[in-house]
């Protein structure tokens, strides 16, 4: 078929023809850039809004730090003796932890 009396290869070159200068891709990766500093500091001021508070009274600061501690590290030295000894996760106190936690009011 001759079309114009064309031969072949006389047309357009595409590799000859000057390639776009245009970055069609910029606007996407400025938007990126942009909704990813955006998150962030948003996720930033959520983190400071939600961050749970408590504030001791000096009185239950003395608790804390005096009494309980005694107690404390005499249940912590029978706790970890149990667990050496393999008795912390024994059948008998699974059901005991199971049935407390039933029968919570």
């Amino acid at each position: 078929m001759d079309i114009n009396h064309a031969k072949p290869g006389s047309g357009p070159n595409p590799a000859n023809c000057p390639k776009p200068q245009v970055d069609i891709t910029k606007s996407n990766r400025q938007g990126l850039k942009q909704a990813q500093r955006q998150f962030e500091s948003s996720r930033e001021l959520r983190a400071q809004e939600q961050a749970d508070r408590i504030e001791l009274s000096p009185k239950a600061r003395a608790m804390s730090s005096t009494a309980c501690d005694e107690g404390r590290a005499a249940r912590v030295a029978e706790l970890k003796a149990e667990f050496e000894q393999g008795h912390f996760n024994s059948p008998e106190r699974i059901a005991k932890t199971a049935e407390s936690m039933l029968n919570v009011q």
